[in-house]
């Protein structure tokens, strides 16, 4: 008697998990790069990179923020990041030279993209943009930032560091 009761509990458990899981909002990345962030904020520090076309769960809604889970990492990811598209990454394939870094799209998203520069560079053919490419190039390292943050006694939003 008590067998079938405890394979009946394990059942309803498990049909419960596959429904919740089916549930569950998938979206794909559609940057090159998307970085999976501890805290819904841009300064909070890096838990993964995650690829273009990848998928993810969604487990939350903040702001222009969700939580999602990739694999076994839960993290926070901006919503201009990622789509409800299925995307394909084929070699070759017109999602191979559509695909937007995550920079583009930041931009993008601001109302500013290539043809916004170039207006921009016609109207103002003196400027000197030297500086700005060279601070485009720029790489700083995800323990650099943290360093940073610490040493400036800087919070992100919440009292997280």
């Amino acid at each position: 008697m008590k067998r079938k009761l405890l394979a009946a509990i394990v059942a309803v458990a498990f049909t419960a998990g596959a429904v919740i899981a089916a549930r569950q909002k998938q979206m794909s990345v559609e940057v090159q790069n998307a970085k999976l962030k501890a805290a819904p904020t841009p300064i909070s520090r890096v838990l993964a990179t995650v690829g273009y076309t990848e998928k993810v769960s969604i487990l939350e809604e903040k702001g222009d923020w969700y939580r999602v889970q990739f694999g076994s990492v839960e993290g926070w990811m901006s919503k201009g990041s990622l789509t409800t598209k299925t995307l394909k990454l084929e070699a070759g394939g017109p999602d191979a030279q559509l695909a937007a870094t995550s920079d583009e799209q930041g931009l993008a998203g601001k109302g500013f993209n290539s043809d916004v520069e170039k207006q921009f560079k016609d109207r103002n053919r003196t400027a000197d943009f030297s500086s700005v490419d060279r601070m485009e190039k720029m790489v700083i390292p995800e323990g650099v930032i943290q360093q940073f943050l610490k040493d400036g006694a800087l919070l992100l939003e919440g009292g997280a560091q």
